[in-house]
Formats: C-alpha cells, structure tokens, sequence
C-alpha cells in the first residue's frame, strides 16, 4: 500500500522542494548558475547585477538555495538607463534562463509568497497518464486491420 504525505520544508522559512518562490536581494548581487545541467560540461557561471529571481526550489545545502529560474530580473545596464531601471527575464523568451541557479541566503535575501507550482499536479499524474496512452495504443495495435 503506497503512503503519501507532504513535502517537509526544508528550513524555517524555505518552501519544500518543487514549490515556487522568489528571492529579492536589497541590493544587486551576483549568483553562481549552472546554464545546462544535461550537458556534458557542467561549469558554473556567474550572472552579475541579479535583483529578484523566481522559480521552482529543487534543494536547500546548508545557507545555499537550489532554484529554477522561470524569470530573473537583473539592473538595466544600457547606456542611458536610469539607475533604478531594471530588465526582466523570463524562460521560454528570447534570452535563455540557466537550468540551475545557486542562491546564498543570508539577512539581505527576502523570500517571496510560495505556491505549490505550475503543473506540480500533473507531473503527480504523468506516469497515469502515460499508462493510459500506452493501453490505448496497445488495444489499437493488437486490433487493427
């Protein structure tokens, strides 16, 4: 018999893994990335300039913050622009987002409102879902003409 229970929190304050939250910084800061964890070179990056970033939580090691960006809003370095003026990034647009983005927490991280997250319901029923379409497929395979 299978037992299911909530995600424990992962610290005072921190969501669990795969909830959504955002992380404000008082001031820009700089944050280790990883652009692509599927590849072959796993080498970290630096992005410069990060006010606020938001994403999935994929783990919480020690004071470090394991996040998958889904928008990061960094300051508008252009000529010309005022200095409060701030360029936001969001994944699927034209600037690519890293996979992985590593957030030190301290006293000038402020954490945002955390939700369950976009599709966290249906990754739960992925496996049924394929299960369903691969009967379906079978019983037309095994009946076709």
């Amino acid at each position: 018999m299978a037992c299911t229970h909530a995600p424990q929190p992962l610290g005072p304050g921190i969501p669990p893994a795969g909830f959504v939250t955002s992380a404000v910084f008082d001031s820009a800061r700089s944050i280790t990335v990883l652009p692509n964890i599927l590849a072959l070179d796993t080498s970290r990056a630096v992005l410069h300039g990060v006010l606020e970033i938001g994403g999935r939580v994929s783990a919480l090691r020690q004071d470090s913050l394991f996040l998958e960006p889904f928008w990061i809003a960094r300051r508008d370095t252009r000529r010309g622009a005022p200095p409060a003026s701030r360029v936001t990034a969001y994944r699927g647009g034209s600037e690519r987002l890293p996979d992985l983005a590593i957030i030190e927490l301290g006293p000038d991280v402020r954490l945002g409102k955390q939700s369950r997250g976009f599709g966290s319901r249906v990754m739960q029923d992925l496996p049924l879902i394929a299960g369903a379409v691969g009967g379906i497929y079978a019983t037309l395979y095994f009946f076709r003409k």
